[in-house]
Order: C-alpha cells, then sequence, then structure tokens
C-alpha cells in the first residue's frame, strides 16, 4: 500500500508519528508504509523458496503466521536436475522459528506438477 507521508513527521528511526499519513513503518528512500499484515488461518504457497526472494518471502509468511507450502525443485540455476535439500532446509528454518512447513519439489511450470494427487 503506498502511502504518502510528510517526511519532517517521521522520526530518525522511520517510525511515524501521530498526524502522518497511515500507520506502521516507512522507508525515507521510498515512502511506502509496511503495515504489519498478519497470516494466521492463511495457507502460503511460495515457488521458488528454496532460495533467494522466494525464501525471505516464505519465511515472512511463516513468520506473520501461514502455515507454508515450500515449492522449490532444487535444481541448477539453468533448471537442470533437482535436490530436496534447498526447500528442506527453509522449512526447517521455518519449523526452528515455530512455524509450520512443508516442502515441495514438483515442477508447477507443467500441469502435471501443479495438479494435487488425489486424497
Amino acid at each position: 500500500m503506498k502511502v504518502v507521508v510528510d517526511e519532517d513527521k517521521c522520526v530518525a528511526a522511520g517510525q511515524c508519528v501521530a498526524g502522518s499519513t497511515g500507520t506502521g513503518t516507512t522507508s525515507s528512500t521510498t515512502g511506502f508504509i509496511h503495515e504489519r499484515v498478519q497470516l494466521r488461518r492463511r495457507v502460503a504457497v511460495v515457488t521458488g523458496a528454496g532460495r533467494g526472494i522466494g525464501r525471505a518471502h516464505a519465511r515472512l509468511s511463516a513468520e506473520r503466521g501461514a502455515k507454508v507450502v515450500v515449492n522449490d525443485p532444487g535444481g541448477s540455476m539453468e533448471g537442470d536436475g533437482s535436490d530436496t535439500g534447498p526447500a528442506q532446509s527453509v522449512v526447517e528454518e521455518i519449523a526452528t522459528a515455530g512455524g509450520e512447513a512443508v516442502a515441495d519439489t514438483n515442477d508447477v511450470a507443467t500441469q502435471a506438477g501443479a495438479t494435487c494427487p488425489p486424497t
């Protein structure tokens, strides 16, 4: 959510003070307000979650209360091969922090990989 904030009303720590537009914290370089979004009772499916920004999104979703499906086939940067390690590692990090997550190494770029198996 983008909110225009009068920079004179924000303290150095980034906390908006009374009278500013919106609530939460702001980045003095972007002017965005980052409200704390809660994801309790939600499931977040994060693709590419074994590394990089996907990993960060999975961890943040769990921190905010979501149960997370960590999807990453674990291939190389070129897309070759597969490895359960990256997805499982993120699941373990989330569990250690008190969250709930499962690893999924299906390739969701295909219909077969994106289809849930019958239960």
